[in-house]
């Protein structure tokens, strides 16, 4: 039945049989069966298949609730029993912002790999938080300050934010002084949503300008925008290990370096996310202690 529990909440997240079959490597009429011999041993109907998309009726609602509990009470007694393993074993599903996927995580994938070969690592990439309990997910990598309070932070890394140009863009339109003059320049911000975004600066301590800029492009993805800064197309705000190699290429500049700049607050490390529990396991353990090491 525990295992029936576990297709359940995967249905129910995903709405559809056909996709949680596929994530759990089962087929569609092999979960429909599963699904229909737990609606027999609790004597209810479970799920709505009436409408486009699989809704839990309220017993369904409630059933998911509890085995949500159970589930994780179970993985947490198996990481419990295997927290002595020095070399932990097993799936460690990790979602990160795709920027520090590229620069923190990727370069160092290799070693991750070679001190943990019991590991297998899913990593999925997004510009969003995820949600861990309704997504499966053992470790949310995120950016910039945190606001969920049920959750685990670990910092890995620090990380400041710096305005970049490249100088072919600065020969051509001139190199601005003070925020004011980024006004008049192609500035390209980065939008998670519709909201038009606001550079906010500081000067030894104390803020001295908030600007709404609106520049020619903006995108979710802020690799997009330092491809465009390095091609010259316009000025961009990005972080100081995300632009390293081009400034010591030469390929981006640093400007206005008198000022420190965010967009939300200045706690801008590089965090690690992960659920409460009485015991880490030693998974994501693991994890912390190798992508935290030389880091800071």
């Amino acid at each position: 039945m525990f295992e029936q529990m576990k297709i359940f909440a995967k249905v129910v997240h995903h709405r559809n049989m056909s996709t949680a079959a596929k994530e759990l490597d089962l087929s569609t009429a092999s979960v429909s069966r599963q699904i229909a011999n737990l609606e027999e041993k609790m004597g209810v109907q479970l799920l709505d298949r009436s409408s486009r998309k699989i809704m839990p009726t309220q017993a369904g609602e409630d059933f998911l609730s509890k085995s949500r509990q159970i589930i994780e009470s179970v993985e947490e007694l198996k990481n419990n029993l295997s927290s002595t393993n020095a070399n932990p074993e097993g799936l460690l599903r990790v979602h990160s912002h795709p920027s520090v996927a590229t620069h923190m995580i990727m370069p160092r994938l290799e070693g991750f790999q070679k001190e943990y070969p019991g590991l297998t690592l899913d990593l999925q990439v997004s510009e969003r938080p995820v949600d861990l309990i309704e997504e499966s997910y053992d470790i949310d990598v995120r950016l910039g300050e945190l606001r969920d309070s049920s959750l685990i932070v670990k910092k890995l890394a620090n990380s400041e934010r710096i305005i970049v140009a490249s100088p072919i863009y600065l020969k051509t339109y001139g190199i601005p002084q003070t925020p004011a003059d980024l006004l008049h320049h192609n500035c390209f911000t980065y939008r998670p949503n519709s909201e038009s975004t606001v550079w906010k600066f500081y000067q030894d301590g104390l803020k001295c300008a908030e600007l709404k800029l609106a520049g020619r492009f903006h995108s979710n993805n802020s690799e997009i925008i330092k491809y465009l800064t390095v091609k010259g197309v316009g000025i961009s705000l990005q972080t100081n290990w995300g632009t390293a190699h081009e400034r010591a290429r030469g390929d981006l500049v640093h400007i206005l370096k008198g000022y420190s700049v965010t967009i939300n607050s200045f706690n801008n490390g590089v965090f690690a996310v992960f659920k409460s529990a009485r015991f880490m396991p030693q998974k994501i353990r693991s994890f912390l202690d190798f992508f935290s090491k030389d880091s800071s």
